[in-house]
């Protein structure tokens, strides 16, 4: 830009326009924990629908119901215990389904924070 020219003014204006649609850190962190979200906005659609997919595949593998058959000992009428079998169902990888799915969306938001910084330096 040369600073005589007779559009320098709108050339700035035009600079600091764009300035202020790059990506804020702080925004792209707490919209990051929307899984996706921080992609969305710092604007890596192929990203986000990733990070989206893996949380969201990591909830459904962690409420996933698994038939198990147990055993308990029952008393009759008569005082005499008996075993008995029963079917009943577990969601045995919930705990893990929900970590998984909170380390890909924190590390979403992570690299959307990356990203947005990244987009100020250049």
């Amino acid at each position: 830009m040369t600073p005589a020219a007779a559009d320098s003014e709108a050339v700035s204006q035009r600079q600091l326009a764009l300035r202020r649609e790059l990506p804020s850190a702080t925004a792209a962190f707490w919209l990051g924990l929307i899984p996706g979200g921080g992609q969305y906005y710092t604007r890596q659609p192929l990203l986000g629908v990733l990070v989206t997919g893996a949380s969201a595949g990591a909830v459904v593998w962690g409420v996933r119901s698994q038939a198990v058959t147990r055993t308990a000992t029952f008393t009759d009428r008569n005082g005499h215990p008996y075993a008995q079998n029963y079917q009943t169902s577990e969601q045995k990888n919930l705990g893990a389904g929900i970590g998984v799915a909170a380390g890909v969306t924190l590390l979403g938001a992570i690299e959307a924070v990356v990203v947005s910084l990244l987009h100020r330096a250049l």
